[in-house]
């Protein structure tokens, strides 16, 4: 056998071991490439900490009413998308107007910020305190 044809033998070899492989070999950059999962779950919050937190950040006493809970979502036009937005603001300077109303500005910053197109309150100072702007 001549170079060439060792040299093409191998590069056919390896091609075939890379396809025959592909499954465990795309399973194994998926795992190194994985983002970190937090060990803080957003349950463990409870209400009375985002409350100060929120009050705070922003003076707000009427954040007490608030249900932290609540899955915020295009259509909403509540208080508590209010103080989404008011959040989205205030750490990631996203420049919508606070009006309450949970339009496709606010999903588009949320999706931005978050890479979801829903989140509850408690869900969203999680996210501050996890990205370090609380």
């Amino acid at each position: 056998m001549n170079k060439r044809g060792v040299i093409i033998g191998l590069i056919v070899g390896l091609a075939l071991l890379l396809y025959l492989f592909r499954g465990r070999i795309a399973g194994f950059f998926k795992k190194k490439l994985a983002a970190p999962k937090s060990d803080v779950s957003p349950a463990d919050f409870v209400a009375p900490e985002i409350v100060r937190i929120v009050n705070d950040k922003f003076s707000a006493p009427a954040a007490q009413g608030l249900n932290y809970d609540k899955v915020l979502q295009r259509g909403d036009n509540s208080p508590e998308t209010l103080w989404l937005q008011k959040g989205l603001n205030h750490f990631y300077k996203a420049g919508l107007s606070e009006d309450g109303k949970f339009g496709p500005k606010t999903e588009a910053a949320l999706k931005k910020v978050a890479n979801v197109a829903r989140i509850s309150l408690k869900q969203a100072v999680e996210l501050a305190k996890i990205d370090g702007k609380i």
